[in-house]
């Protein structure tokens, strides 16, 4: 027996040492493969470098030896003043575009910035001496819904206003325009940094200055995370929770990619090519307004000043910036029992993102009452969309 065994423990030994030679050949051969492979792109990629190298010597060169034939000298002089000329006109055509652009850039900015003086929506409140804008609508409705914007939306109270509308024949519909957007002052982001706390004080103190003491919050993107905050900083207010497509930590590195997406924009946008795509059709902004809405042409020309003006300024970025570090501050937070909570989330980011549901899922995992229902469409206009299917 003790023979049998010893045998049969020296043949499982053998077969493992003869497996792990397998797989360290194997990937020994991977490896020299691919060092294989990296060396001839390197090698073809050097080829072609002399290639070209030898190109541009051989026709310098034959320049050289054309040019001192008496017979083409003419010819060739001809051929590179022609040459010389072109490239030269066209220089100067590019800077006569530069400076006509630069010249509309600095008139048009000058035009909008007027133009923002002048427009007017909702109500004014004075927040921390700072000048708030709300649009409210049915006030003499009993119950209350205050709805909190996704980030970078020009104009909020331009942006929500159809689902406002299609709401208020049952509730009071409030839109906040936070600091940083629409018609609501700027403020200077080293003051006024925009972290997940001053941002619900802001909104909070808002509503309170409204005389509105019970309510619900319905918070679209990055409004969701807000509305999470907010029920536990002021749970006794909440009468419920309505989230669409709420931003949840589902991938740091997807929180940092949409930033520096965010910044490089921010980035472009400073060239005035925002509003030079819209300059023949007002509704091609980023971010734009609902297409199926009938808003008025002044809405519509106001939505793109506002885009071009307001949409990327450094309150803004502070608050992209930011979102990382405010989404990781509200990780281990989930919305208390007694508030019930409709979580709406859309197919485009259900399929894009593998665990977009579950941490949605982990929001509610302390409450009496939540539902999470998912909805064809995608990020910025599938509530609407959706909102006869309700």
């Amino acid at each position: 027996m003790e023979e049998k065994e010893q045998e049969q423990t020296q043949t499982q030994t053998q077969t493992e040492t003869e497996t792990k030679t397998k797989t360290e050949t194997k990937t020994e051969t991977k490896t020299e493969s691919y060092a294989e492979v990296k060396a001839k792109y390197q090698a073809e990629q050097r080829k072609k470098l002399f290639t070209w190298l030898g190109g541009v010597v051989l026709v310098c060169i034959v320049l050289y030896v054309l040019l001192n034939r008496n017979e083409n000298k003419y010819k060739i002089s001809y051929i590179l003043g022609f040459l010389f000329s072109t490239i030269k006109n066209l220089v100067l055509f590019i800077l006569a575009v530069l400076i006509v652009y630069t010249l509309f850039t600095v008139i048009s900015n000058m035009v909008e910035k007027q133009q923002l003086k002048s427009y007017k929506h909702g109500i004014k409140l004075d927040i921390n001496g700072h000048t708030m804008v709300v649009a409210q609508y049915s006030i003499e409705k009993e119950k209350t819904i205050i709805i909190l914007t996704g980030l970078l939306s020009a104009s909020p109270a331009l942006h929500y206003k159809p689902l406002a509308e299609a709401l208020s024949d049952r509730y009071r519909v409030v839109i906040l325009e936070p600091f940083g957007y629409g018609l609501s002052e700027t403020l200077d982001p080293k003051e006024h940094e925009r972290t997940v706390q001053n941002i619900v004080n802001e909104y909070h103190a808002a509503v309170k200055q409204l005389g509105i003491n019970k309510y619900y919050l319905l918070g679209h993107s990055i409004g969701g995370t807000y509305s999470l905050y907010w029920t536990n900083a002021y749970p006794n207010e909440i009468l419920g929770c309505i989230l669409f497509d709420g931003m949840t930590l589902y991938s740091e590195e997807l929180m940092v990619e949409t930033d520096k997406s965010v910044q490089s924009i921010a980035s472009i946008n400073k060239l005035g090519i925002q509003r030079l795509i819209s300059v023949f059709d007002n509704k091609k902004v980023f971010l734009p307004l609902y297409s199926k809405y009938n808003y008025t042409k002044e809405e519509v020309k106001m939505f793109r000043v506002l885009a071009i003006q307001k949409t990327f300024n450094d309150l803004v970025l502070n608050e992209s910036k930011l979102m990382l570090s405010n989404l990781i501050f509200l990780k281990d937070m989930k919305f208390p029992k007694h508030i019930p909570v409709l979580d709406y989330v859309c197919s485009a980011n259900v399929k894009a993102v593998a665990n977009f549901k579950d941490t949605h899922l982990a929001l509610g995992t302390e409450c009496d009452k939540y539902e999470l229902i998912e909805l064809e469409g995608d990020h910025l206009f599938y509530f609407m969309d959706n909102y006869d299917n309700k």
